[in-house]
């Protein structure tokens, strides 16, 4: 009844009820983000497992809540595989880190306080030329000088309270962050197992038209999530070559391992590379290591140049946005969200693409002008 209604009201009400609709759906995401986010992982992850499980059901004849269980244990023996690995590969190169992390936090001290040294004559030169111009008088000096000695006091302040602040909570999060994790698995689960009742239950609730819509939709999504993972490794492989082969040539220990960290960091929109290397690069400034800050300047800007040239073609090509779409949608999601904005903008553009591959916003609009979306 609901259906015959919305088919033929105006076009207005049409209208009302399309948008009406989109912020519903726009609550019930957000609702389910803050209150359900690891079954949503596991809806996610179902959809990777679930072709799977049939086949192992198919070739042998297991039960099928048995393939689904095994194929689950596969799945995290294989994610688990992965960390095993790379710390097997790389475990030597994170120890020697590890170890040398006191020395560095002393030698990162040492450079501000060289770099305080260095900037204090220039301070003090402006200081005597507005003095000498009568821009300033001396009390007006002594407040500058000491309101920045508190801000840099306070800023070295905030800077170990909130790392302090992150670190605890990060601990403290862990028994949640284990016990979500196995609410993913077990959604995991029940997705595949009831995913047959699920698309019956419905298909005799919603119409017939929207149904052969939701095909298209599923479709799209395996289609552009598959890309976008397969561009970014791509992009994170690049990354860490380059890096890579980078640090070889400057003969720095640990390479490997700080290649890895760097294409991690790659995978990150907007952080990238450049959180690791400008500190870096400001410390060996400091230190006056000017080969070594001649070589990660190098560095930087050639994985910053292959990026930019690489980067919106491949993500270009799977995603179908435009590159300046994609950064300012970036960007406005950073702003509005902080970093879970940054981190949520991928999910974005692959909702963005597969509605547009799907044909939703056409699909929309014909409905709004005629009332059908045929």
């Amino acid at each position: 009844m609901l259906v015959i209604f919305m088919t033929n009201s105006s076009l207005p009400a049409r209208l009302i009820a399309v948008i009406a609709g989109i912020l519903l759906l726009l609550v019930l995401f957000a609702a389910a983000y803050r209150y359900m986010l690891p079954v949503l992982f596991g809806w996610v992850i179902s959809f990777l497992l679930y072709h799977p499980s049939c086949l192992l059901h198919r070739s042998s004849r297991l039960p099928f809540s048995l393939s689904i269980f095994l194929t689950i244990t596969g799945f995290c023996c294989f994610v688990i595989g992965i960390f095993a690995v790379a710390g097997f590969l790389f475990w030597s190169d994170f120890l020697r880190l590890v170890e040398r992390i006191p020395e560095l936090f002393t030698q990162l001290t040492d450079a501000f306080q060289l770099a305080i040294a260095k900037v204090l004559p220039l301070i003090n030169f402006a200081e005597t030329w507005l003095k000498s111009k009568g821009i300033i008088n001396q009390h007006t000096s002594d407040t500058i000088i000491l309101s920045l000695e508190h801000k840099a006091v306070a800023f070295m302040q905030q800077a170990g309270e909130g790392l302090f602040i992150e670190l605890s909570l990060l601990i403290s999060s862990l028994p949640s962050m284990i016990f979500g994790g196995m609410i993913a698995l077990i959604s995991t689960y029940f997705f595949i197992k009831e995913k047959s009742r699920i698309q019956s239950a419905l298909k005799r609730v919603l119409p017939a038209a929207i149904n052969g819509y939701k095909v298209k939709m599923s479709e799209s999504i395996r289609f552009y999530a598959g890309s976008y993972i397969q561009a970014q490794l791509l992009l994170a492989v690049i990354t860490a070559a380059i890096v890579l082969i980078g640090l070889l040539f400057l003969k720095i220990e640990g390479a490997p391992a700080i290649a890895l960290i760097a294409a991690i960091l790659d995978l990150i929109p907007i952080v990238g590379t450049s959180i690791l290397f400008i500190p870096w690069i400001f410390y060996c400034w400091i230190q006056g290591m000017h080969s070594l800050v001649i070589g990660l300047i190098i560095i930087q800007c050639v994985n910053t140049a292959v990026r930019q040239v690489m980067e919106p073609k491949i993500i270009g090509q799977s995603l179908g946005i435009h590159p300046f779409i994609t950064f300012l949608l970036i960007y406005v999601t950073f702003q509005w969200f902080g970093f879970k904005g940054v981190i949520l903008s991928p999910l974005i553009l692959l909702t963005i693409s597969t509605l547009i591959r799907a044909g939703t916003f056409s699909a929309l609009w014909m409905y709004i002008k005629k009332g059908t979306i045929h």
